[in-house]
């Protein structure tokens, strides 16, 4: 009478393959969730930031100059009190790609999100901005592959 207890080979293979076959398909889903959720962050500063430029020119009536804003720090919106994001973190290479204020009432800021490099968003109420020339636009805009996408 053989009485030995446990599992054999082949069950435990079972259910090796079988865990790693439910890995296979959750880390996939898991990296898309966790893309959507930095986009959405990413989109969330957006909007922070252009709140903080049209409050910066209701106080001084201009946007900052291009030769003054800093494109990692968000100088001078930061040190008037007006921004206090993280948004830099999320880009790529730290810091947003381009900056231009045309004349005192229109601006644009560029940006590229860290983990998706495709997708580029502009804060902007402008129609100067280089990805999007002769169009006036106003808020947070995706602009993906150099094709303006939507309103954000």
């Amino acid at each position: 009478m053989n009485s030995e207890k446990g599992f054999s080979l082949i069950e435990l293979l079972c259910v090796v393959a079988i865990i790693g076959l439910l890995a296979a398909i959750a880390l996939p889903m898991y990296s898309s969730y966790r893309q959507k959720a930095n986009y959405a962050a990413v989109v969330a500063e957006c909007r922070h930031l252009y709140n903080a430029f049209i409050g910066y020119h209701q106080d001084n009536d201009k946007y900052p100059d291009q030769a003054t804003f800093d494109l990692s720090n968000f100088e001078p919106l930061r040190s008037a009190g007006l921004y206090s994001g993280s948004l830099a973190r999320k880009l790529s290479l730290q810091k947003a790609d381009a900056y231009d204020a045309p004349n005192p009432s229109e601006f644009w800021l560029q940006v590229t999100q860290s983990d998706n490099v495709v997708n580029q968003l502009l804060v902007i109420n402008s129609d100067k901005a280089p990805l999007v020339p002769g169009i006036n636009l106003r808020g947070v805009r995706l602009v993906q592959n150099g094709t303006l996408k939507n309103n954000l």
